[in-house]
């Protein structure tokens, strides 16, 4: 509220409310009214933004993102935990580990998390 204040977007003036007590009582000013109109506004365009970009099933530019296309994502994730099984395989190498044993100790970590109910899959 102080920053509201300090923007001149409010005033403020101490008085006794309802119950008797002392209470500060606040109000906008004209300067408020208008930064109030100017963000509803700012809002209201973002809002039909996004109302568009997730309705349009065509862009002027390009194709709708594959962001919402689970099947996609489930690849993506798949690729992901491969990409990552590989590079523990390769660091297990470098600790040591000859090429089958470094490959095969991810996929047992892995199988561990998936029985412990874990979201790889």
């Amino acid at each position: 509220m102080q920053r509201l204040e300090d923007k001149k977007w409010i005033s403020a003036k101490w008085g006794v409310s309802e119950n008797n007590r002392k209470a500060r009582f606040y109000t906008l000013t004209q300067k408020g009214r208008e930064q109030l109109v100017e963000k509803t506004g700012e809002w209201r365009r973002l809002a039909r933004a996004w109302e568009w970009f997730l309705t349009t099933t065509t862009y002027p530019t390009a194709r709708k993102p594959d962001m919402f296309n689970r099947k996609r994502s489930q690849q993506d994730f798949a690729e992901e935990i491969k990409s990552h099984l590989e590079l523990e395989a390769d660091e297990l190498k470098r600790e040591g580990l000859s090429d089958e044993d470094a490959h095969r100790q991810p996929v047992r970590i892995r199988q561990r998390a998936r029985g412990a109910g874990a979201l790889l899959s």
